[in-house]
C-alpha cells in the first residue's frame, strides 16, 4: 500500500443512505459516503455535497467550516424547499442531557441548501444552526429546542446567528 498518493476531487462529492461502496473521493453514487460528516470533513473547499433524498442521522455536530456547498438532489433537481423535505438531517434529540446542535456553519462562503435541520436540543446556541457566517437558503428548520430553562429559549432553538445569511427557510 502507497501512502503517498493524491485523491482527484471533481465538482461533486455524493452522500447517499444506502452507498454500496463508500469511497474517497465519493464521486459517484455508487461510492458515495454513508456519513454526511465524512464527505463534508474530506471535501477540499469548493466542492458540492449532494444528498440523495434520505434520513441521514448525526451523532456529533457538523461543522462546516470551508467554502463547500451542502445540498439536497431529489427529481433532477440541487436544492430546494422541494427537495427539504425529502432529505433530512436529524440530530440524536437527546432530551436527558446537553447533546449537540446540528450543523455550526463558520465559513463565509458555506452554503447550506434544500435541507431539513432537526432534533438538535441541548444548552448550546442554535441548536439546528449556529451560524458565524454563511448562507442557509431553502430549508427546514424545526423540532430544535433547548432544555429546561426560560433562558435557553432565548439563544435561538432553531437557528443562532452572529454572521451569515438564513434565506428562504
Amino acid at each position: 500500500t502507497n501512502a503517498n498518493y493524491i485523491t482527484v476531487w471533481g465538482d461533486y462529492a455524493y452522500v447517499s443512505t444506502n452507498s454500496p461502496s463508500p469511497t474517497v473521493p465519493y464521486d459517484t453514487w455508487t461510492n458515495a459516503a454513508l456519513v454526511l460528516a465524512n464527505a463534508i470533513t474530506e471535501a477540499p473547499a469548493g466542492i458540492t455535497v449532494v444528498l440523495s433524498n434520505g434520513t441521514y442521522h448525526i451523532a456529533d455536530e457538523i461543522v462546516v467550516d470551508k467554502a463547500i456547498t451542502v445540498t439536497s438532489y431529489g427529481n433532477g433537481v440541487y436544492g430546494g424547499l422541494a427537495n427539504a423535505t425529502n432529505t433530512v438531517v436529524d440530530g440524536p434529540a437527546n432530551l436527558q442531557s446537553a447533546g449537540p446542535r446540528v450543523f455550526s456553519v463558520t465559513h463565509a462562503d458555506a452554503v447550506l441548501d434544500g435541507l431539513t435541520i432537526t432534533d438538535g436540543y441541548g444548552r448550546l446556541k442554535g441548536l439546528g444552526v449556529n451560524m458565524t457566517g454563511g448562507l442557509v437558503r431553502n430549508c427546514i428548520i424545526r423540532e430544535n429546542g433547548a432544555l429546561n430553562s426560560n433562558t435557553d429559549h432565548a439563544n435561538g432553538g432553531g437557528v443562532y446567528m452572529t454572521g451569515g445569511v438564513v434565506s428562504n427557510c
